[in-house]
């Protein structure tokens, strides 16, 4: 009896797990723009087993581009300067926060016409660390991730 209830219970536990990780398509870079008068920001989440079951949302100069699960990416066109991303934990995570708290310390990078940025969305113990990658780096990393459609297509 013992053995059936840990296979029921391992089996549940599989699929909630499974259920937290992005099902879109896997990573393909995006062609730039005719205009070039546009740069492409990459924000990806690779897949790790810490924080599996958490989603985070992304804000991308005070805009909400979408929640982001294990394993996924997104992408923004976006004007040549300097913006901000920020990562929002949602609340029921923790079960006693209502809405969602900012979670990380904001990243500021900046992005010239034409060109691709890439930036890693890490869970950690204590927040969610935000790098920019080089592009070497960032295709490494979100090769394997799958697409979210971001909630707006242009900042």
């Amino acid at each position: 009896m013992r053995s059936l209830t840990s296979r029921f219970l391992g089996s549940i536990t599989a699929l909630v797990l499974v259920g937290c990780s992005a099902t879109g398509p896997v990573f393909t870079p995006a062609p730039m723009p005719a205009t070039g008068d546009q740069a492409i920001v990459n924000v990806y989440r690779p897949d790790q087993f810490m924080a599996k079951a958490a989603s985070f949302r992304l804000f991308l100069d005070k805009k909400k581009i979408v929640t982001i699960k294990n394993n996924g990416y997104t992408r923004v066109m976006v004007s040549p300067g300097q913006h901000t991303l920020e990562v929002g934990l949602l609340g029921w995570a923790f079960g006693f926060l209502p809405g969602f708290v900012f979670f990380s310390k904001p990243l500021t990078f900046e992005v010239e016409a034409g060109e691709r940025a890439y930036i890693h969305v890490q869970p950690a113990f204590f927040g969610v660390k935000l790098t920019e990658n080089g592009e070497d780096q960032g295709l490494r990393q979100i090769s394997t991730a799958r697409y979210m459609e971001p909630k707006y297509a242009e900042l």
